[in-house]
């Protein structure tokens, strides 16, 4: 057999090698130091045995037809792991197919949208030496099908990627830490460490079809009648345009309820910044928190766009391209810009690109903007004083006027602070208590709210600024009601688990006014744009949520349909309880965007 003809019978075997070595360099740049090709635990072998179900289906092609198919193949994956790279290099993203339907979920961040290296030449060599090898030797070709072989490399590759998928569903492998396909994370990262590139894409391909708008008739004439009746029509009352022109500062605190606010904890004031800017503030007591699939990212979608988030899965997870008119884009109209903050990396639990694409904020500040010099709270995450601190350094530099968002993470459960962190001065039992630690936290997280005012003052910008500041859902009752049972504290106000959080609306010519109008998180935006004086065609007929210092209902629905509040007639008590449910079909069938009617 001559030399020509034994090389290209090779091909098949150069591919299969040339795929893997690819797929093990692609895992090592993402995955760095954590990835080993580690046969004990199934990684590798799971990420490759793809390869051989594409390798399988070559054999069913006759002559050239087959090294043709291999060598496309072989391309299009080199192309795809590369595109996957340069993204990955720039937000810690992955192209997919998303990336092509939904062009808004490519995330420009400094600048730049994909990142290409020196080390992507080396997913494309095996394609010369193979083209090469194909050109000498395409005389030897034989016109013949293999469809045996064929089926047999595809029954052993879909049934081994199975049984592993089986096994590590259910814990008997990878130590119960990587689910395959049954779960969505909160980071793209952690999917492509659990699927590798290939099965990535499959998953992609999966999750998309879902993901394409429903377009269903019946649910949008349903949506309009909804949208139709949540809007009332009353007469403007003073509080229209009350703050027109100012600056808009979104905080967003990490497990803030509202039983803290104005609370004492042995003699010492649990908030007392915030109790502070009462004294300039709109205050609503009885705002509940509405997050449903999600926590703190459902907080996101609600308060900036007025819409109820999905049940079945986090919103901004499994569909962040669905568009919004949000207050970032109805803003825009007014001449501002705006600019959303996480202190996390851009992709995690999809906020950049939900941001971006869903709610159309014009310019993105992961925590890779900012200098992390101190960690505090859990995860070793950003402290709350150093990312407030260099949130307002931001803020000082853009034009104006502007809209930002900064989120707080220091308090986030458990609420491990470092012992010097804390700020109040509690008995030994209770401080080594999650209800001590969850009060250390927010006193914590209060002082770095006081000092963001402070600088807001010191720097000329808090005269011209409107302060908003609402916690993200429930703390020490949502996750830790069961370690509550035994604390020794005078008093039951601490008990409370109605699910309140706080909604605080400052500006320093507002007089103290504690408004008792129930809501949600679905009001805060409608509100903050009727005391901006924006136009209600605008927002009014938009949003599902209500203007809360302008109103004539007095209630509000949180998850499980549970109604707080006060219900007049049964058609407004069927008008709430329908309230989630309109709002998964407004995000199923991208609503907003089918009726042309973002701004």
């Amino acid at each position: 057999m001559k030399i020509k003809e034994k090389l290209l019978k090779a091909i098949p075997l150069l591919v299969i090698i040339a795929l893997i070595v690819k797929v093990c360099i692609f895992m090592g740049v993402v995955r760095g130091v954590k990835y080993k090709i580690d046969i004990h635990k199934f990684y590798t072998i799971y990420y490759c045995l793809p390869i051989i179900c594409i390798l399988g289906l070559g054999f069913l092609f006759k002559g050239k037809g087959k090294y043709i198919y291999w060598i496309v193949a072989d391309f299009i994956l080199s192309v795809m792991m590369v595109l996957d790279l340069a993204l990955y290099r720039v937000s810690y993203d992955f192209f997919g197919l998303e990336k092509i339907v939904f062009k808004d979920l490519i995330v420009k961040f400094n600048g730049r949208m994909l990142d290409f290296k020196k080390l992507d030449v080396v997913f494309f060599i095996d394609l010369i030496v193979i083209g090469i090898i194909y050109f000498l030797g395409r005389e030897f070709i034989v016109h013949k099908r293999r469809a045996i072989l064929s089926v047999v490399l595809i029954v052993i590759s879909i049934g081994s990627m199975k049984l592993l998928e089986y096994g590590a569903d259910n814990g008997k492998i990878f130590n119960g830490d990587y689910p395959i396909y049954n779960k969505s994370f909160w980071n793209p990262n952690i999917i492509m460490g659990n699927l590798g590139p290939i099965n990535y894409h499959i998953y992609d391909f999966k999750t998309l079809i879902d993901r394409l708008p429903k377009n269903n008739k019946e649910d949008i004439k349903e949506i309009d009648n909804w949208l139709k009746y949540n809007k009332e029509d009353i007469e403007d009352n003073k509080y229209k345009g009350k703050l027109k022109g100012k600056n808009v500062i979104f905080l967003q605190v990490e497990s803030l309820e509202e039983f803290v606010i104005g609370r004492e904890i042995y003699g010492q004031e649990i908030t007392p910044n915030m109790n502070k800017l009462l004294k300039n503030s709109l205050y609503f007591n009885n705002i509940y928190e509405q997050n449903n699939a999600g926590s703190s990212i459902d907080c996101d979608l609600m308060a900036l766009s007025s819409v109820l988030p999905l049940g079945d899965s986090i919103t901004f997870l499994t569909r962040p391209e669905v568009k919004y008119n949000s207050i970032m884009r109805v803003l825009k109209k007014e001449g501002y810009t705006s600019y959303s903050s996480h202190p996390e990396d851009i992709q995690d639990f999809n906020w950049g690109k939900a941001h971006k694409a869903a709610l159309g904020t014009e310019n993105l500040w992961p925590v890779t903007n900012y200098m992390f010099d101190e960690s505090e709270g859990p995860f070793g995450m950003i402290s709350d004083r150093t990312y407030l601190k260099q949130f307002v350094e931001k803020l000082e530099n853009v034009s104006k006027p502007f809209y930002g968002l900064g989120v707080t993470i220091s308090s986030h459960g458990p609420f491990d602070l470092k012992d010097e962190s804390k700020m109040l001065n509690l008995p030994e039992d209770l401080n080594g208590n999650i209800l001590g630690k969850y009060f250390q936290s927010l006193r914590y997280t209060d002082e770095q709210i006081g000092k963001t005012i402070e600088s807001l003052e010191k720097k000329g910008m808090l005269d011209d600024a409107m302060v908003v500041i609402y916690g993200d859902h429930a703390g020490v009752h949502k996750y830790y009601n069961s370690k509550l049972e035994d604390v020794k504290l005078e008093g039951d106000w601490w008990k409370d688990t109605d699910k309140k959080v706080p909604l605080i609306i400052y500006n320093k010519d507002l007089q103290e006014n504690k408004i008792e109008a129930y809501g949600g998180q679905i009001d805060i935006m409608p509100t903050v744009l009727y005391l901006l004086g924006v136009e209600d065609n605008l927002y009014r007929d938009k949003v599902m949520g209500r203007v809360l210092v302008n109103t004539k209902r007095n209630y509000t629905v949180i998850k499980d349909n549970e109604i707080r509040g006060e219900i007049n007639s049964e058609e407004e008590e069927k008008h709430i309880k329908s309230a989630y449910d309109i709002g998964r079909k407004i995000i199923l069938n991208h609503y907003y965007e089918k009726k042309n009617l973002l701004p």
